[in-house]
């Protein structure tokens, strides 16, 4: 899943790391996502899942997933509270949307979503990192998979040479100690 605002960006840097292979990048146009968050999102939306995906949404364990047919649920939501990601048909977004408010759950915006983002210290591809800021510079190093000593990946070598060197960038928090919002 990529951020709207680089999926364009994002998917032709996919598709240049898979020319010559059989691999095939194929956007899903006809899908659409809703995100449910908060402390009590999961129990009010898992009724409104398919039933054969039910018991195996609840099950999920954070940044996993499940899916049946064209419904895929997750568990990677990005503003640091518990919930669902919900992608199914598109058609059937409208209906799943009314259920959703119907279960008594509020929509909010972007700077709602932001405001969470950012007090749960989660940065957003285009905005608080880019090409040019490395996971070790955006308190991602978490997300590097270092192990098995042998697994090789994209800008490994680079990484680390960036992880022996001192003096790296880093990507630090701010604490807001008055009225305001910190967008």
């Amino acid at each position: 899943m990529v951020n709207a605002a680089t999926a364009e960006k994002d998917l032709a840097w996919m598709r240049d790391r898979t020319i010559g292979s059989a691999i095939q990048i194929q956007p899903r146009r006809d899908l659409a996502m809703i995100a449910v968050q908060g402390p009590n999102a999961r129990a009010k939306a898992v009724d409104l899942i398919p039933v054969g995906l039910r018991e195996r949404s609840l099950a999920l364990k954070p940044f996993t997933a499940a899916e049946q047919g064209d419904w895929f649920i997750s568990r990677t939501g990005y503003t640091g509270e518990d919930g669902f990601e919900l992608i199914c048909p598109a058609g059937e977004a409208p209906a799943l949307w009314r259920s959703l408010r119907g279960a008594d759950l509020a929509p909010c915006g972007l700077g709602a979503r932001d405001t969470l983002r950012l007090e749960a210290g989660l940065n957003l591809s285009g905005q608080d990192m880019d090409e040019a800021v490395t996971p070790l510079e955006s308190g991602l190093a978490w997300t590097v998979a270092w192990e098995p000593a042998e697994r090789d990946f994209i800008g490994r070598s680079a990484l680390e040479v960036q992880h022996e060197r001192d003096g790296l960038r880093r990507f630090v928090g701010l604490l807001l100690t008055g009225c305001g919002v910190l967008r």
